[in-house]
């Protein structure tokens, strides 16, 4: 647990640095299409500690994976459902590293009325981010 409270006070870019190699050349396309689908499967199980391990896989590794609408759904539900903030705020970064537009402008609008100014930072910053990452393309 300790790894994925460290995770959500990094960046993705700064989670990105922390390995030696580049994630893309960590495995093939297979293994990556394959590593998508367990994240799939764990984001929606019904155990908190599967759903927060994924939820750590994908601020680290989101960039490199393609999601589908249930998983990035199953996500947000993850940050809007949960009592805990510090798993809504997980959700909120890995929502960030799926690279899906819906998401954030999703989180861009819900930011407004997020009542916890973590979270609320956490969803700024990554719409600033998401953002910054779309102008330089």
């Amino acid at each position: 647990m300790l790894l994925c409270c460290i995770s959500v006070l990094l960046s993705p870019k700064e989670l990105a640095a922390q390995t030696d190699a580049p994630a893309d050349t960590m495995m093939t396309a297979a293994q990556w299409a394959d590593f998508s689908n367990n994240l799939r499967m764990a984001v929606a199980s019904d155990n908190l500690g599967v759903q927060t391990g994924a939820l750590s896989q994908i601020i680290r590794y989101g960039h490199y994976l393609d999601f589908d609408d249930l998983t990035v759904f199953n996500v947000m539900r993850m940050y809007r459902d949960n009592d805990d903030p510090k798993v809504r705020r997980m959700a909120v970064v890995a929502l960030g590293s799926m690279d899906n537009a819906w998401s954030i402008e999703f989180l861009d609008m819900l930011s407004r009325y997020e009542q916890d100014e973590t979270i609320k930072k956490t969803m700024e910053r990554v719409v600033m981010e998401h953002r910054e990452i779309r102008m330089k393309k």
